[in-house]
């Protein structure tokens, strides 16, 4: 990045929102800046408490299955901490509960994050669960806003999709075709899905577009 370059855009943290809003922006022709507070762990470098000393990157982030390693990494893992209840005795029935951690009073449930380059996706191995409905529509009654209800979400998530089911008669309505995500694959077919950063379609981020800063905590 050049001092004193200009940006369209300043987008903070390169996870699964803001790394992919980022390349949209810079898909569409705008100029961007991608803020990111963790390290790049193909330059770092991360042990655990099972393998104290031993460095496992880039390893544990480069390898899908294993994501349980990648959220004890410790240059990748941020350790936050949680309250369901308000009442210490409610709080302490949780079986996740945990007074102290690595010697620190926490009083609270582990709640992992990834601090690094792509965020969470670093530690959730990119898998992605299809909300309830429930959970949409409780957000557009809470905002207020009607765009985050589950019809409306629905749309975003057929355009990741490319059913290819065993046939047409058997295949769900509202399924989308035109994603990179495969649902089901045909019975007996032999191909396999390509990985998405070498697919045409999946988005090219212009370099002279697009800088990122990333810094260690």
């Amino acid at each position: 990045m050049n001092d004193g370059a200009a940006f369209d855009y300043i987008v903070v943290g390169s996870g699964a929102g803001g790394g992919t809003l980022a390349a949209r922006l810079a898909e569409g022709g705008r100029s961007v800046l991608l803020l990111e507070a963790g390290g790049d762990p193909r330059q770092l470098s991360g042990t655990n408490d099972d393998q104290p000393g031993i460095n496992r990157l880039p390893d544990d982030y480069d390898v899908p299955s294993f994501h349980g390693f990648a959220s004890e990494n410790d240059a990748m893992r941020w350790d936050f901490f949680v309250r369901h209840y308000t009442s210490e005795a409610l709080q302490e029935k949780d079986p996740k509960y945990v007074r102290d951690y690595r010697g620190v009073p926490v009083n609270g449930i582990l709640y992992p994050r990834a601090g690094t380059l792509g965020g969470c996706t670093a530690h959730n191995a990119m898998i992605l669960v299809y909300p309830h409905n429930a959970d949409w529509d409780g957000i557009a009654s809470l905002t207020g806003d009607a765009s985050w209800n589950a019809e409306a979400m629905r749309r975003y998530f057929e355009k990741l999709e490319n059913w290819s089911a065993c046939s047409q008669k058997s295949a769900r309505t509202r399924r989308g075709t035109a994603g990179t995500a495969g649902c089901r694959w045909r019975k007996r077919s032999r191909r396999r899905p390509s990985p998405i950063t070498g697919s045409s379609r999946c988005c090219s981020i212009p370099r002279q577009r697009h800088s990122t800063i990333s810094g260690s905590r």
